[in-house]
């Protein structure tokens, strides 16, 4: 299908008015994907909104990347970085894990049912949008650097990596096929920023310490608050995963972002929450200078959290 035709589709442009469809006005791709966030978020039906996610991936199969991220031409008055940003978010917001009305409940595995269906679709469509920007940091045949590429590589590549770290584990809303297009969108992820391997994606290059560990932690931030980390299953899950990337000397730096949440999951009342916790806390306390644990009564805060445990009776709390 002809990039022309689609968007006629799509009823963001009208063919048929026209004798001659070469003639046809491309309207800029920032003008197209803003519309088409509005359709999307507009759409009710899930059937529709199945529909709409592989008329979008189809998109960026059809078009080409100077249409797609060129800023040098029609797309002057866009913010492309911000415009794919939103339309990334927008789509994670569509395969999001249900939230639980409260943090003392958990959600039975049904309420996961449709969970991998719909991130292997969201996924499908990051992989071709990625391959997309891979060829578009290329020049342009009108002599634009690929500046604005890379410029939403940055916008998009923190929610890729929060999104595949969400779906990459055996968990009640993953299956075999959603781990496994996670596991790829994560390694594509790590060719689009240039990285090779995630220590460094995150921990930046040649001990730079420039990497977007901070990113992370500060997009994960809202969901890691006292009432808010158990509202949404998969945020410790996340968390201690990206901890566990974070190795000496680089933790130290951020220990004011992790500290909070580990200390919060190892108070928990539950023994899968309190076994994750101390594990947060050992993994800090192995990476972190001691001189810097010193620092504001720190060792103190963590030794009480830890003693708090000694006089447990579950094996799996005492064994960690």
């Amino acid at each position: 299908m002809e990039l022309a035709e689609f968007l006629e589709k799509l009823k963001l442009t009208d063919i048929s008015k026209l004798e001659d469809a070469h003639e046809l006005h491309i309207p800029p791709s920032g003008k197209v994907f803003m519309q088409i966030l509005e359709l999307f978020q507009a759409t009710q039906s899930k059937q529709s909104r199945y529909e709409f996610l592989k008329d979008i991936r189809l998109l960026f199969e059809t078009a080409d990347s100077h249409w797609l991220f060129g800023h040098c031409c029609s797309n002057r008055d866009f913010d492309l970085s911000k415009v794919y940003g939103n339309l990334v978010t927008s789509l994670i917001q569509y395969a999001a894990l249900p939230v639980c009305e409260n943090d003392i409940s958990e959600l039975p595995e049904s309420a996961f049912s449709d969970i991998p269906e719909k991130a292997e679709t969201v996924v499908s469509c990051f992989l071709v949008l990625i391959q997309k920007l891979l060829v578009g940091k290329d020049p342009y045949p009108c002599g634009e650097s690929g500046e604005s590429t890379v410029l939403i590589c940055n916008s998009t590549v923190v929610p890729f990596v929060v999104f595949a770290a969400t779906h990459c584990h055996v968990k009640p809303w993953t299956s075999f096929e959603s781990q496994s297009l996670a596991n790829r969108l994560l390694n594509e992820v790590l060719k689009m920023s240039g990285s090779e391997s995630l220590a460094q994606l995150l921990m930046g290059k040649n001990d730079s310490g420039k990497g977007i560990v901070g990113s992370v932690l500060q997009f994960l931030r809202p969901e890691l608050q006292k009432h808010t980390w158990k509202l949404n299953p998969a945020t410790k899950h996340v968390f201690f995963w990206i901890l566990c990337q974070i190795t000496r000397p680089w933790l130290a730096n951020h220990l004011e972002r992790v500290l909070p949440p580990a200390l919060l999951i190892s108070d928990d009342y539950r023994i899968e929450n309190k076994v994750m916790g101390v594990r947060c806390i050992h993994h800090i306390i192995v990476n972190v200078p001691a001189a810097d644990l010193w620092q504001f009564n720190r060792a103190q805060v963590l030794y009480h959290a830890l003693f708090n445990h000694l006089y447990t009776h579950e094996a799996d709390l005492i064994q960690v």
